[in-house]
């Protein structure tokens, strides 16, 4: 590993645990060793209580969850955790979800069915351009 490349703080907020599963190991593959810490939460009010101990570079926030949905939760990130790049992820491929999650704070929309190894790797080259 060059050791000039920043290690990321990631954490994934995600209510259906078998696609946070699968989305932690595709994230595994594709930043390799470069992974700092890979948290998990299963709702939005779980992530503010992580990010209320930690710092991340990176949150892939889910819509629909119980508790604190994915809206309000970004809002609440983006506000008070500045830095942070918050990336919606779902099963919604609409422009009214994805306009609602980039006006929340969402700095990237993805669609659940379309992530592949190709598409992190784009998304992580371009915020280190």
């Amino acid at each position: 590993m060059n050791t000039s490349e920043k290690k990321f703080r990631i954490l994934v907020v995600d209510d259906n645990r078998p696609f946070s599963e699968g989305f932690k190991f595709l994230l595994r593959e594709v930043l390799k060793d470069r992974i700092q810490v890979l948290d998990q939460a299963y709702d939005g009010d779980e992530a503010m209580k992580f990010l209320s101990v930690w710092e991340y570079d990176y949150i892939f926030m889910d819509i629909n969850m119980p508790k604190m949905d994915g809206f309000f939760a970004t809002k609440l990130a983006s506000y008070l955790f500045q830095k942070v790049h918050i990336v919606a992820v779902s099963f919604h491929n609409d422009s009214e979800s994805k306009n609602r999650m980039l006006k929340a704070g969402a700095h990237d929309y993805l669609v659940k069915g379309e992530i592949d190894d190709g598409v992190l790797s784009e998304l992580f080259s371009r915020q280190e351009s």
